[in-house]
């Protein structure tokens, strides 16, 4: 078959809470509106909640990429240079 992916079960899991946080921290891109002081403190909890799945979603791929032999060619620098990226904001 193809190629193994690290933590399959775990990347899902993590891809999967990514999408449900994210709908539930949708109204955070509203900063012009003038939301309560509570609303804002559970958005803002909500978002940096965020932070753990990406993680685990982020070690997957790089474990993905590096455990396998791979050639460094254009698109894997590309993809490189995405979760460098990524991470850095």
């Amino acid at each position: 078959g193809g190629r193994s992916i690290y933590g399959r079960s775990s990347l899902v899991i993590a891809v999967s809470t990514i999408g449900v946080m994210g709908c539930l921290v949708w109204a955070h891109h509203m900063f012009t509106v003038g939301l309560d002081l509570d609303t804002r403190a559970y958005l803002m909890a909500a978002t940096v909640g965020i932070a753990l799945p990406t993680g685990i979603k982020l070690y997957s791929w790089n474990a993905s990429m590096l455990g396998n032999s791979m050639a460094f060619n254009l698109s894997s620098l590309w993809t490189f240079g995405l979760m460098f990226m990524f991470t850095l904001g």
